[in-house]
């Protein structure tokens, strides 16, 4: 309670303060914000590249993974062909 009362007490009689922001402090303002925008521009391209390439591959024809073929120059490790 009584740290209440003298908090009130404090920003009653409190007296005016001039604050100067120079033109230093403006500046490294700007140039947070405008490192901000270009951090956030790049990580968006980036990883929107990813998703839509992710999306909108193509397997080429002749890829081992559609079928039972050996791929060439890989061989059968038993010896024994098809």
């Amino acid at each position: 309670m009584k740290s209440i009362f003298l908090m009130i007490l404090i920003l009653t009689f409190s007296s005016n303060t001039f604050a100067y922001i120079d033109p230093g402090t403006g500046s490294l303002i700007l140039q947070g914000l405008l490192a901000a925008v270009a951090t956030a521009t790049t990580v968006f391209g980036i990883y929107y590249g990813k998703i839509k390439q992710f999306f909108s591959r193509k397997r080429p024809e002749g890829d081992p993974t559609d079928s039972n073929e050996i791929p060439p120059g890989q061989g059968n490790p038993q010896g024994e062909r098809k």
